[in-house]
This record gives structure tokens, sequence and C-alpha cells, in this order.
């Protein structure tokens, strides 16, 4: 696939007179229709930045964003909104809106000075919302809608738009689990199916390695790794994506795990990888140390069959293994 969006030596950050405060240096980026890349980093780190820069909402301080083989500021307004579709998380005063007149907002830059729609337009916002899952609320007021179908409803928008790159901040940061996952499994589904190149930014870890064709990681000396999922992974690039003491990256889990470990120290034998994953997090959260060598151990056969030793005393449930052992 070749790209429709790329960065080349990318610096982003803010100008105030003659001072410049480098937030972002460096970047050599590649966007291609038909992927969904996430965006992933600490808050406070640039990825708003980021995206107002290669949105061309932000001037850059140096380097070049090229869409379609050109220099982003060599496009017109009305040529660029052609191009590029932006979903904020801003609760936008849409609730007087229908969900299709929202929706038909995105044909904007390409209709008349008055605005309105002709029968191609109104096949694209149908199409549109069809899409998404939302023909059915066509006619419901935005101010009904739950936040997870008001995503939806604005990435209808989005997507009437006819722009090539949707870009979007931080989706998911208002939905429950289920309209996260949802709302991803969507925008991955649409990036294939509508060959569009979707760019978020997004704080859900797990979800955005389960369902991203790739991962722009945002480190906080302003430099980035990109790749697959699963690359990173394997080159230790996640483990250094936030910059904490008291969290590392699980490679078994695909997220971040707290390090509360305390003074106390515990064996575990366990053959079952998915039961020693959810022990060894019960032991952690409860102040303990996994530790090979310690003279208690925990020998766990199942989820209701738990013995330690060298006392012999048995548990049958995690509820009652941590009530036993934390009386050692």
């Amino acid at each position: 696939m070749s790209a429709i969006f790329e960065t080349k030596n990318l610096s982003a950050g803010y100008r105030k007179g003659k001072k410049e405060t480098v937030v972002l240096k460096g970047l050599n980026l590649k966007l291609e229709c038909g992927s969904l890349v996430s965006l992933l980093g600490a808050n406070g780190i640039g990825k708003s930045t980021l995206l107002r820069t290669v949105s061309g909402i932000q001037p850059s301080l140096a380097g070049e964003v090229i869409i379609d083989g050109k220099d982003i500021t060599t496009y017109t307004p009305k040529q660029l909104s052609k191009l590029i579709s932006i979903v904020s998380t801003d609760r936008t005063q849409t609730g007087g809106l229908t969900v299709y007149e929202l929706a038909s907002l995105g044909r904007q830059p390409h209709t008349g000075f008055l605005g309105r729609l002709d029968e191609n337009d109104k096949k694209v916002v149908e199409e549109a919302l069809e899409a998404v899952g939302m023909a059915h609320k066509r006619n419901s007021f935005v101010a009904e809608l739950s936040d997870g179908e008001r995503q939806k409803a604005m990435i209808a928008k989005a997507l009437a738009q006819e722009a090539p790159i949707i870009l979007l901040d931080e989706p998911t940061a208002f939905l429950d689990v289920s309209n996260r996952i949802s709302t991803l499994q969507l925008l991955h589904d649409l990036a294939r199916k509508e060959q569009r190149a979707i760019l978020l930014s997004s704080h859900d870890v797990s979800q955005s390695l389960a369902l991203s064709d790739r991962l722009w990681l945002l480190y906080a000396d302003g430099t980035m790794a990109d790749g697959v999922p699963e690359d990173l992974i394997f080159d230790g690039k996640m483990d250094k994506l936030y910059k904490s003491d008291a969290i590392q990256f699980d490679r078994n889990a695909g997220d971040y795990e707290s390090l509360n470990i305390g003074n106390r120290s515990i064996a575990l034998h366990c053959e079952d990888t998915l039961l020693k994953m959810w022990i060894g997090n019960a032991l952690r959260r409860n102040g303990f140390l996994i530790d090979n060598n310690a003279s208690n151990v925990i020998d766990a056969k199942d989820s209701r069959n738990f013995t330690l030793q060298p006392s012999g005393k048995t548990a049958n449930s995690v509820e009652q293994l941590i009530e036993m052992i934390n009386v050692l």
C-alpha cells in the first residue's frame, strides 16, 4: 500500500514570538489507506499536538507534512477538508440536530454556497449511517443518544466527508468497555472496507494492541517508535512507553500492571499459565513478592484447590487463599 500521508523530519510544538517550545522532533511517519493506526503515550506528552499539526490546524516548527504527495501548506482549507476529516472528543453543541442532519454536515466541503444536498450527497450520508450501524437512528436527536451512539454518529459525519484520512482524538475516552471495543472494531473494519487511513489517539492499550494495524508510541523525550504491535512488544518498545517505577508492561496480559510489591515473599507453584497469572495478580495486590526461593510456598492445582506449604493448610477459593497468606 502507498502512503496517503507522511511526515519528513517533523518537529511540532508551539511558537510564541521568537521563542519555540519543541514537543516532538525528528518524526518520519507514514499512514496508508486501509490501515488503522493508534497513537499511544502518557497524558501531556504531545498526542493532541501531533494530531493538530498533521491536520494543518497548527503549523509545524520544522520538517514537512505531506498529504497525497503535496506539502500540507500548499492546500487551501477547502482542499484540505476533502482530504482530512477530524473527530474530536469535544461535546459539540449538536443536541438539537437529528443524526441524519449531523452526518449531513460532513458534506459541507462538497456542497455549494447554500449547502443544499443533491441526490448524490444524500446517498453518501445514508451509506455513512449504514456503515456505522446508525441508519435506524437517522431521525433521532443527538441529545437522545448514548455516548457510544453519539460517537458513531460523529464517525458517520467523518465518513460522509469522503476524506481518505480520518483523525480521531481519543474517540473512546468517555465510553464504557463494550462501546470502546465496538468503536475500535468499527474503525478497524471501516479502514479495511472503506480504504480510509485512520489515525487515532488512545489510552486503551490492550484494545489498541488487538485491533491496530500499527502503533505510534510517543515517548517522554519527544521521539517515537512506529511498527506492528507484535514487533513493538517483542522489541521491548512497550516497556519504555511510560516513565514510571510503579508499573511495567506485561507481555502475557498485553497491558500494564502495577508493581505493588511489599516486603513479604512467597513462592508460587502452578502449571496452568492463566491460573498463575491471576494468582500472581492477587499476590502482588496484597503486597507479596513472588520468589521461588521463599520458605512459604503456594501449590495451586486449580482455582478451587490451593495448599500452603510447609503448613499444609488448604483453601478452596482465591478469597480464602488471601485470608490464609495475610496472617503469615
